[in-house]
């Protein structure tokens, strides 16, 4: 119960701000769907083993240049084989954004590094620090 909750608490929280060269919106988490996942500890040969498994779907948001942008990224396997390094599926709204906004999204929202992936990741890491620590 704690793993889930606190875990979605987390993602609630992940925002990230594109640079204000580029435009200065706010990415943010509007829901989270399909949300699957447990955590436990093992204690095998005498070491603690913590584990966890999670799959979701985040929906996220952001204004540019008053155009509402929306689309979901699914993470399809949140465990600790991952390393820290979540694969997610990334998918833009086509409907509701703006053609010219998809550059720009691809790359900081999509990416890797200095996006909003790379912030939900962080957010997902140190809830495993937590999950850590508290067990």
């Amino acid at each position: 119960m704690w793993a889930n909750e606190s875990l979605k608490e987390r993602l609630n929280a992940v925002e990230f701000t594109l640079p204000s060269g580029c435009v200065g919106a706010k990415v943010s988490v509007d829901k989270i769907t399909d949300y699957e996942g447990s955590a436990s500890v093992a204690t095998v040969r005498g070491k603690r083993r913590f584990i966890f498994e999670f799959i979701f779907t985040l929906t996220w948001c952001v204004e540019i240049d008053g155009d509402k942008c929306t689309g979901t990224m699914n993470f399809p396997d949140v465990a600790p084989d991952c390393d820290g390094e979540y694969e997610s599926l990334y998918r833009c709204d086509a409907k509701l954004t703006p053609p010219a906004a998809r550059p720009l999204l691809d790359k900081f929202v999509k990416n890797d590094h200095g996006s909003f992936k790379e912030q939900v990741q962080l957010a997902i890491n140190e809830w495993v620090k937590e999950f850590n620590a508290k067990y």
